[in-house]
């Protein structure tokens, strides 16, 4: 997501600046340009392209562009650049300290901004405030690097509000990406609330705190462990009797976002259930027998398909 919004301020302020040569400052006050994304609610992608956005000082229209679509690792992203007039420019228009209001396609757009010479990147969205997290991912102290060929290759990233799945993000398509973007509509996080993460169904070591406009947060995590059950760091009997107490329907402590018992997931891009370390006939006291084996230093042979006891999921 970085290189993304690196490519898009390029050829934004590009835009900016190209329309910076054509505004005349005929007095009084100095040229501002805004330039910056578009989205619709928490759509930043592609649905912005081809709308019009419209700066408002008042009643009195200052500015107008239509949304360009650079492209960045093969995505579209709706932006949008424009000088903002001054009232020497056209009457009514901006005075330094002026709020502008702007609009795609004729609906209020958040936020506002006052008005100031120079060129500024502001970012402008419709609907309910959100917050974007986005940054890094590095998975047992290594890029979570992948040739990716489809959703069920892709790092997939999960953030948290109280618990509640707010957002996710996976990359899809024949790329190659160590990055992570997500957007948490404020219907599902408010100012201040703690933001937590896991990849690939592992906990995030960060967590964030809910803010509206964007974060950056680089996101680490060593992995999910096999017969680690609740996600403590290690196979112990602590998870045998995890998995005993699953199996008679009897409350499991686990790590916070750790996958519940009975969550099936991607282990090595191939579909399990936690807690059923052998793979076989459910989650069940076998299992509880098996992992104190491992524990003790008799390791059950895995069965086909099974990851063995103590490996970690990497990409």
């Amino acid at each position: 997501m970085v290189a993304r919004v690196a490519v898009i301020a390029l050829l934004l302020a590009l835009a900016a600046l190209a329309s910076q040569t054509t505004s005349a400052s005929l007095g009084g006050w100095g040229s501002a340009q805004y330039w910056g994304v578009v989205c619709l609610g928490t759509d930043c992608g592609a649905a912005g392209i081809g709308k019009t956005v419209v700066a408002k000082v008042g009643d009195v229209e200052c500015g107008e562009d239509e949304t360009v679509h650079p492209f960045a690792d093969g995505e579209e992203f709706g932006g949008y650049a424009m000088d903002v007039l001054t009232d020497t420019e056209k009457p009514g228009c901006a005075q330094p300290g002026d709020t502008i209001q702007f609009f795609i396609e004729g609906v209020p757009a958040n936020p506002t901004v006052v008005w100031e010479e120079g060129s500024h990147r502001h970012d402008i969205h419709t609907g309910p405030a959100f917050a974007t997290f986005s940054g890094g991912l590095t998975c047992r102290g290594e890029p979570c690097i992948d040739f990716i060929i489809g959703p069920s290759t892709a790092p997939l990233v999960r953030a948290y509000v109280n618990g509640t799945l707010c957002a996710s993000h996976a990359v899809s398509g024949w790329l190659i990406t160590s990055s992570y973007s997500v957007n948490i509509p404020s219907g599902c996080g408010t100012e201040g609330a703690t933001v937590t993460f896991t990849i690939d169904s592992a906990p995030a070591d960060e967590s964030g705190v809910w803010t509206t406009g964007k974060t950056t947060l680089h996101l680490s995590t060593d992995g999910l462990t096999w017969g680690d059950v609740d996600c403590s760091g290690a196979v112990n009997p602590i998870d045998s009797l995890g998995i005993l107490r699953s199996d008679a329907g009897l409350f499991v402590l686990a790590r916070d976002l750790c996958p519940a018992l009975g969550t099936t997931l991607l282990f090595d891009h191939r579909s399990q259930v936690w807690g059923n370390v052998d793979c076989l006939d459910g989650i069940d006291p076998v299992d509880a027998l098996k992992t104190l084996m491992f524990d003790v230093g008799l390791p059950p042979s895995p069965e086909p398909a099974c990851p063995a006891f103590g490996s970690v999921h990497s990409r």
